[in-house]
């Protein structure tokens, strides 16, 4: 049985981290956006074109991810979408560290998850942490990209916070929300075992 997951959490929760190992564990796909956008970042193009043609450019996009900023939320969709049809169409897990960063996109995605995965199928992972624990992490991961923990945590709180409560509110997906403070092996058991809870028990684990 295919599911959805996107984990939420303040930078440096551990989202990639427990994302990428339930993918594994599931023979799921891990969609990590930032991911997708350095790989186009990758190429030698200038712009990169949405499905209604308009046309994207990568310059201005760069520049707003060095410096921390959240990217045009048409392109992430777009870039999303892309990675969320493929994951369908190969017939596996869709498991998403970030995705949903702002509101627009959770409206733009979750309906397409609800009709590839199920409404019983899609869930969200909380990891919870504090900015004390989480600027420690970011400071340790050293990356210039999080330098300004204090305006990533601010961001996250305006931008992000509010899909958590959309999702549950508009569509009723269930939101996980566990410590992220324990133990990677910890974590992965709890998050696995409250999934399977909503699932029914129905969670197949390679």
């Amino acid at each position: 049985m295919n599911i959805a997951v996107v984990f939420f959490g303040l930078p440096a929760a551990g989202k990639t981290t427990h994302a990428r190992l339930l993918a594994e564990a599931i023979s799921g796909v891990h969609i990590e956006p930032s991911a997708l956008i350095q790989e186009v970042f990758g190429s030698d193009r200038a712009e990169d074109a949405l499905d209604d043609g308009t046309q994207i450019d990568l310059r201005i996009e760069r520049r707003r991810f060095e410096a921390g900023e959240l990217n045009d939320s048409r392109w992430i969709n777009a870039l999303v979408r892309r990675a969320v049809l493929n994951a369908a169409a190969q017939g596996r897990s869709a498991i998403f560290s970030g995705g949903m960063r702002k509101r627009e996109e959770a409206k733009a995605l979750m309906p397409l998850l609800r009709e590839l995965f199920g409404e019983e199928r899609c869930a969200a992972i909380f990891l919870e942490v504090s900015e004390e624990v989480a600027a420690a992490r970011l400071l340790q991961r050293g990356r210039a990209l999080d330098a300004n923990a204090a305006f990533r945590f601010r961001r996250f709180y305006e931008e992000t916070l509010p899909v958590v409560a959309l999702l549950s509110d508009r569509w009723d997906v269930p939101v996980i929300r566990i410590a992220s403070t324990k133990p990677i092996a910890y974590v992965q058991h709890i998050l696995r075992e409250r999934l399977k809870k909503h699932l029914g028990g129905e969670l197949c684990i390679s």
